[in-house]
């Protein structure tokens, strides 16, 4: 149990590490080359701004060699790269530094296997799904879902969904998921973890997609590049990639294989932890019980649902749908009530409106020409957006979240929201084209389609029936 949470407290530290790596990289810009050939003085060398400069204006970060460097004339640039560090980062003995040369720069956009594994780590303690799920993660099969759960005061609890790991999946059949509830927050929780690694592992994939893109534009390919090629194809998506030797690999090899790296095993131990990443999985119930108190232990029974005691929480989330969906029905009907009446002067929306209940002001609001939501449709009382869809609205300001299209009840559509509501249909279409179905289903996107389409379809109809009717 001590080593758990001695293991756990060290993994958040390396995270760290790396986060803040990500964030000196995005401030070393306005460097200017050092060389003494295009005008570089004395010093120039020892500021990391020049040295990010010459790695990404004059070597580039696309994945060669070392030698094919010198090849191309870049001698006295490689040369002066070896002599300084580049980004931190993670060492097998623990005593993490700058590494020196090409590859310690590249460090700044490409993640090594070693960088990833305090990651895989704190994934394993807080989803205790096992290695090879984790290690076989793609970006957009797994999803986050917003839960009706609330732990921790205002901190946002999700759903973490995850396909089982299969080596020999059918690519037709729907995968099957396992299921981790977690905080949207602390950056140890798997939703931060997730995002960090995106960013982190992002540059690779876009090398990946440059790589396969040169070796599909080649009329001929050696054997060499043809296998190349396919590696590419096989991991372009995955999520644990990582840079080595001028190369670029996945964990998802060794889950394949039910194996992980040699590396791992070394760096545990040299960190004084006598134990496999298999073990921790093991451990981590524990870890959940008595790390963390009744918090993270409720979320971590939850998670397993395995009785109907903790399966009516996840109820609780399909009954929140249930009321979002009536609400929107509510507000819709209203909203539809005044398209239908296809009566559109200011004295008769007036007295649409007030047999709605709503009071002198809130008429006004809505009467009120030119204010539009992202949505299209009018507000009326922007400054004051009810408690479930005011998210980021200071005091006194106007509404900042704009969820109008979830079933707010300050909301009312006219006929001319129907040019936006059919830009913003189609933005999220697109989104959904874009990624896979697990990423997306019981997500808000598609309720917001559907509605988005019912309110386009009333006001096309109320415009027909009213051309009809000029006829």
């Amino acid at each position: 149990m001590a080593d758990i949470v001695k293991l756990y407290t060290h993994c958040k530290a390396e995270t760290t590490i790396i986060r803040n790596r990500l964030k000196e990289a995005a401030t070393l810009t306005g460097g200017h080359d050092p060389r003494r050939d295009y005008g570089g003085k004395f010093g120039d060398w020892s500021d990391p701004r020049n040295r990010f400069y010459i790695i990404t204006n004059v070597i580039g970060t696309d994945i060669k060699s070392v030698k094919s460097n010198r090849l191309k004339g870049h001698r006295t640039a490689v040369a002066g790269l070896e002599q300084h560090g580049g980004a931190m980062t993670l060492r097998v003995d623990g005593n993490h530094r700058r590494k020196k040369g090409v590859t310690g720069h590249l460090a700044w956009f490409y993640p090594s296997v070693r960088d990833l594994l305090p990651f895989v780590i704190l994934l394993l303690i807080k989803t205790r799904f096992n290695v090879s799920v984790i290690t076989g993660l793609r970006v957009g099969s797994y999803y986050f879902r917003p839960l009706a759960l609330k732990f921790g005061g205002a901190e946002r609890t999700v759903q973490f969904g995850a396909p089982k790991f299969k080596s020999g999946n059918d690519p037709n059949a729907e995968p099957s998921f396992v299921h981790a509830i977690c905080l949207k927050k602390p950056y140890a929780h798997p939703f931060q973890v997730i995002s960090t690694l995106q960013e982190l592992t992002s540059p690779l994939r876009e090398e990946i997609a440059r790589q396969i893109g040169e070796l599909r534009a080649r009329i001929r390919t050696a054997p060499a590049e043809t296998a190349l090629l396919q590696k590419l194809e096989k991991i372009k998506n995955d999520l644990f990639i990582y840079y080595a030797q001028g190369e670029v690999n996945s964990l998802r090899s060794y889950a394949e294989t039910g194996d992980t790296p040699g590396i791992y095993a070394l760096s545990l131990k040299n960190l004084g932890f006598d134990m496999s990443l298999m073990s921790i999985r093991s451990a981590s119930l524990a870890f959940g019980t008595k790390l963390e108190g009744s918090t993270q232990s409720v979320i971590t029974m939850l998670a397993d649902h395995k009785s109907p005691r903790t399966e009516k929480h996840y109820r609780n989330r399909q009954q929140l749908h249930d009321e979002y969906q009536t609400l929107f029905i509510d507000v819709f009907e209203l909203s539809m009530s005044l398209i239908r009446a296809n009566k559109f002067s200011k004295s008769n929306l007036k007295l649409l409106l007030e047999a709605q209940r709503l009071s002198a002001n809130e008429v006004s609001n809505l009467l009120l020409e030119g204010r539009l939501t992202r949505w299209g449709n009018r507000c009326s009382d922007p400054y004051h957006p009810p408690t479930a869809f005011g998210h980021g609205t200071a005091p006194g300001q106007l509404c900042a979240s704009q969820a109008c299209i979830d079933g707010c009840s300050r909301a009312r559509w006219f006929p001319e929201a129907l040019d936006i509501l059919k830009r913003r249909c189609q933005e999220l279409l697109a989104r959904v084209a874009d990624l896979s179905l697990a990423a997306t289903m019981q997500s808000s996107i598609h309720g917001r389609i559907e509605r988005c389409e019912a309110i386009i379809s009333e006001i096309e109809q109320a415009e027909a029936h009213q051309h009809d009717g000029n006829s």
